[in-house]
């Protein structure tokens, strides 16, 4: 849901005020969390490396429910999920994906290369009588 990032900076606002939230912690631990995704109703919060000693867990046991709640009234979503990721672990993720579709590319590509090199041992005898060999047809082997 596009609310969420558009009003996160309200959001942190509305927790600052509603629950008492002092600068030097706003400052520390939730002005520079940020919306990494939203899938359905669970919003996935990037957390600075910095903070990953012990950022993730304080700010998930301080922060978490007033953060649900305040998502919930700003945004008209009856319920929501906060799930606080450090930020380097996110990137890492990204990263796995890209090697991930990498690999899935060179692999499918050497799967029709491998399908193609087969077909050129595959002759057929067509209704007419005649015999084509399929990696002529339809691979790369090429004609005589």
């Amino acid at each position: 849901m596009d609310a969420v990032i558009e009003k996160w900076e309200e959001i942190l606002q509305t927790v600052k005020s509603e629950y008492e939230v002092t600068d030097v912690p706003f400052n520390t631990w939730l002005k520079p969390l940020k919306v990494y995704e939203v899938d359905g109703s669970l919003i996935t919060v990037a957390v600075p490396s910095e903070q990953a000693a012990i950022g993730v867990n304080y700010i998930s046991k301080r922060y978490k429910i007033p953060l649900q709640v305040t998502i919930c009234v700003l945004t008209g979503m009856e319920e929501c999920e906060v799930r606080f990721v450090l930020k380097k672990d996110l990137l890492e993720k990204e990263e796995e994906k890209k090697e991930r579709e990498l690999l899935r590319k060179e692999y499918l590509a050497s799967v029709r290369m491998n399908l193609r090199s087969q077909l050129d041992n595959i002759d057929v005898k067509e209704k007419d009588g005649s015999i084509v060999n399929l990696g002529e047809k339809y691979g790369i082997k090429k004609r005589h």
